[in-house]
């Protein structure tokens, strides 16, 4: 599918951009059904790599800031972000304070 498709291609992309990755994280709304496909994609490309990959659900708003923190503890050295309304809607999310 086209979702597979952009889902290998993100993560091409980030080995592209940090060659001598080894961790990268997975955010996603684990309460939409196509984030869970997408998050499948992702890990299906990522096992047939070297890189580890962190999945990072959450079902609101309020569980960004300890996915964040989350993931910032396990070290990740890349997100990619599974595009859902929610994530669109609090895509600024943690720049209030920044300027």
């Amino acid at each position: 599918t086209l979702t597979s498709e952009l889902m290998a291609k993100r993560f091409e992309l980030v080995r592209e951009l940090i060659p001598n990755v080894k961790r990268v994280a997975v955010l996603w709304h684990n309460e939409n059904v196509s984030s869970m496909a997408s998050v499948r994609d992702l890990e299906s490309v990522a096992s047939k790599s070297k890189v580890a990959l962190q999945t990072v659900g959450v079902g609101g708003s309020e569980e960004l800031v300890e996915a964040f923190s989350s993931m910032a503890r396990e070290r990740v050295e890349a997100v990619i972000v599974v595009q859902t309304p929610l994530m669109y809607t609090e895509r600024t999310c943690g720049e209030e304070g920044s300027s």
